[in-house]
């Protein structure tokens, strides 16, 4: 099982959406991230959470489990 890459900020576009993850590893388009975490190649922790793609209305998107802490949502990780 591949070591977790701890996210450190995200990447937006212009209407706030998420597009890339970044930390240690350097930055990732969020495409990639699915595909690597549905091939098994990569796993992608925010804080203590671990990342897992979502099936949902518009697509496959990335989210942590729901808990009590919003130190590990995407959305409010810094952008840089």
């Amino acid at each position: 099982m591949p070591k977790p890459r701890q996210i450190k900020a995200t990447g937006k576009d212009d209407d706030g959406d998420i597009t890339s993850l970044k930390g240690g590893f350097g930055e990732v388009p969020i495409r990639q991230a699915i595909r690597e975490i549905e091939q098994g190649d990569a796993r992608y922790v925010a804080g203590d959470s671990e990342l897992h793609v979502v099936n949902g209305p518009t697509g496959e998107y990335l989210r942590t489990a729901p808990d009590s802490s919003s130190s590990n949502n995407l959305d409010d990780l810094p952008e840089a």
